[in-house]
């Protein structure tokens, strides 16, 4: 829906810039960071450009982006209103939200069950990282990946073989909202050679 490539998903979400916006962004590729400069000089926008996360923070990798620039807007407003800063046991609280489909963990007969739904080559990488820091053994992975994403299995699969003891791929018809279909099992299976995969 956003785009086929990172530049093409950057100007949809760049779209949101409304004149006069003070804009916050995570430091990223040349080609992302240029065209959201674009945009917001079009606008006569601010851009803020936050620098990685220095500090120990307990969140899995992909959500670290997301709170950095969440606690980066809000210390703007905070700032720009002359009220006080959230203090350090308010912000370790924030560290706790569970955003559900984004490493979500249930307990299911004695097994920890990890639900996540990355869904490009981008979040299967953030995925990885995030359970290189929390799980020692490898897991069972199941998977599904739509056909719209076809492009990017390879990359996928790489990241997933690094984590993977065993591997099984599924499939889904999605109509709700989109008509999207899965890549076909069989040939899922084949990105997989020296993976125990069903």
């Amino acid at each position: 829906i956003l785009g086929d490539s990172i530049e093409e998903i950057s100007k949809q979400k760049a779209g949101i810039i409304k004149p006069g916006n003070n804009v916050f962004c995570i430091k990223q590729s040349t080609e992302v960071i240029k065209i959201i400069k674009q945009t917001c000089s079009r606008n006569k926008a601010k851009l803020n450009v936050i620098k990685p996360l220095n500090e120990p923070v307990s969140l899995p990798h992909f959500q670290r982006r997301n709170w950095q620039l969440a606690k980066a807007a809000a210390e703007f407003i905070f700032d720009r209103d002359s009220k006080p800063n959230l203090k350090a046991k308010d912000l370790s609280q924030t560290t706790k939200l569970i955003n559900p489909g984004r490493i979500e963990k249930f307990k299911v007969e004695g097994k920890t069950v990890i639900v996540d739904g990355a869904h490009n080559a981008q979040k299967v990488n953030s995925l990885k990282k995030s359970l290189d820091d929390e799980i020692e053994d490898r897991c069972t992975v199941v998977l599904a990946v739509g056909n719209n994403k076809k492009d990017q299995l390879l990359e996928m699969a790489q990241a997933l073989e690094g984590i993977a003891s065993k591997i099984i791929v599924t499939s889904f018809d999605e109509t709700q909202d989109f008509n999207r279909k899965s890549v076909d099992p069989a040939y899922l299976a084949e990105y997989f050679p020296d993976s125990d995969v069903d």
